[in-house]
């Protein structure tokens, strides 16, 4: 399994970031870590989780919180989605907000919408989106708030809305996204699977 992580050793060696010997032996650490942690992980997992930790607690800590708050069929996957990179407990935050403030989210709708996120603004993102335009699905809104930082994406999506009559919701929530075009909609579109 040690091979399967040199992959992203590459990048992160590349980048000057840390040395491809110690990005190794960080993603080796972290993916023991999960083993021990998670009884039964999937193996595609805990190589998603540990693709690119700088310490090995970061994403190991943010998933063994998840595990705690995440529900439904497919919460390991959520709670891999969620602390995927992360570098601190803050996703999970991030996600019980969420779940606090539209429990009909699916948990991997509240994953990605809170992806690496450092604060609940993706959730306050979700909830302007949602009360300025009663057309927009709640899959259309996460994906436009997901891993949102500021309103910028409402705003934008407020004025693509009103200065184009033709674009439909998911067009402009597209548009306006605040991880950028098409990234995480195909999740949120076909299901999540690796």
């Amino acid at each position: 399994m040690k091979e399967v992580l040199l992959g992203s050793v590459l990048a992160l060696g590349s980048l000057g970031l840390i040395s491809p010997v110690q990005a190794e032996q960080y993603q080796f650490d972290c993916f023991t870590e999960v083993q021990v942690t998670e009884k039964n992980p999937y193996y595609k997992d805990a190589v998603i989780l540990c693709s690119n930790p700088f310490s090995i607690a970061d994403p190991v800590n943010c998933y063994k919180e998840a595990l705690k708050v995440v529900t439904g069929l497919d919460k390991k996957h959520a709670a891999v989605l969620l602390c995927t990179g992360a570098s601190s407990t803050a996703p999970v935050e991030c996600y019980k907000a969420a779940m606090a403030y539209k429990s009909s989210l699916f948990s991997v709708e509240a994953a990605v919408l809170c992806s690496g996120s450092n604060t609940t603004m993706p959730v306050d993102c979700l909830k302007e989106a949602q009360n300025s335009d009663s057309y927009l699905f709640r899959r259309e809104g996460v994906h436009l708030c997901s891993g949102a930082t500021s309103m910028e994406p409402v705003r934008c999506y407020k004025m693509a809305r009103k200065n184009d009559s033709s674009i439909f919701p998911d067009e402009a929530a597209v548009l306006c996204s605040s991880r950028g075009g098409l990234a995480g909609f195909g999740i949120l579109q076909h299901g999540f699977r690796y």
